[in-house]
């Protein structure tokens, strides 16, 4: 079961994490990952409190806190992608406008742009899934 449900958190948050923030801009992923949040987590709060209301709270258990966990770490680690997206591009723009790019780290920083996004990426798109892992193999499920 803890395999499924990884499995499952994986494939949503790999399909939004490559494929949908980067076809849209840093506003909406900052607007829409925050609603998102805001959203699922207020309504999963209520169905829970319905829930233990009329069944008990040994019939829901952990799963209140895991879902909880994947929706914050769902939308952290996407608005992650966003700052990262706003950083590279306004230290760009910076070097570009008043920076004087023969110097070397400036060089070097306009010349690996990409790979430096990459690289972050990759590294919070890691953690994403990780912690999700370590927290879902810990779980009592």
């Amino acid at each position: 079961m803890k395999i499924i449900i990884y499995i499952i958190y994986l494939l949503i948050f790999s399909f939004f994490y490559y494929f949908v923030n980067k076809r849209v801009s840093n506003k909406w992923i900052f607007i829409g990952y925050s609603s998102i949040f805001v959203i699922a987590s207020i309504a999963f709060v209520i169905i829970v409190r319905n829930l233990i209301n009329i069944n008990g709270k040994e019939f829901v258990g952990e799963w209140p806190k895991l879902f909880l966990m994947m929706i914050t770490s769902f939308c952290l680690f996407n608005i992650f992608y966003g700052i990262v997206n706003q950083m590279i591009d306004a230290q760009s723009k910076f070097h570009n406008n008043f920076g004087t790019t023969s110097q070397n780290p400036v060089r070097y920083f306009m010349q690996h742009r990409a790979s430096i996004k990459s690289l972050l990426y990759f590294f919070f798109y890691t953690a994403g899934t990780v912690l999700i892992a370590i927290m879902i193999y810990t779980s009592n499920l």
